[in-house]
């Protein structure tokens, strides 16, 4: 691959992980300002008012469920689910996608590694705490990095064992 491809790609990457880390902090519809811990109701006119005075058909149209400050508003909807489901998919390869483009062998290739990492366990609390995911998965989250990391090297090393096992295998059948 040339050195031109590999920094177009490397853009391309940072800015697939530009945008979809912002469009995890801003979730399609937006995020509760506030804290409500009982359903909320309020009464809205069936029909409207008539010009004989009539009496307004009400009825509890406007229903707010238990929220917390920070949560996703549409986080029980299946459209929240897929474009999560896609927006971290996206997300994680692009980290990938730089990690590989940028081996972690020299020293700016391990702080690239180190930095998507960070990324990525920053995205995953993010995450949790917007779907309200209960207390114990956020016990996880510090050791992502780590993982993270680990991951990274170990696939780098084995595009290397492979590499070597396939040239060992094409000079020994030749």
């Amino acid at each position: 691959m040339t050195d031109e491809k590999r920094n177009a790609l490397l853009v391309v990457a940072a800015l697939l992980v530009t945008v979809t880390y912002q469009a995890a902090l801003s979730p399609p519809g937006g995020l509760w300002q506030d804290d409500l811990f009982k359903p909320n109701t309020t009464t809205a006119a069936l029909s409207p008012p008539s010009l004989a005075g009539g009496l307004l058909n009400e009825s509890n149209s406007n229903i707010t469920a238990p929220h917390k400050a920070g949560s996703a508003i549409a986080r029980r909807t299946e459209f929240f689910i897929v474009f999560f489901g896609c927006n971290t998919l996206i997300f994680v390869l692009s980290n990938v996608i730089m990690v590989v483009l940028v081996p972690p062998v020299e020293i700016i290739g391990f702080f690239l590694a180190a930095v998507c990492s960070m990324l990525c366990s920053c995205y995953a609390l993010s995450l949790l705490l917007i779907v309200q995911a209960p207390e114990w998965t956020l016990d996880f989250v510090p050791y992502l990095p780590l993982i993270i990391v680990a991951l990274a090297i170990a696939l780098f090393h084995l595009d290397c064992v492979c590499q070597l096992v396939f040239s060992f295998t094409k000079k020994f059948l030749e």
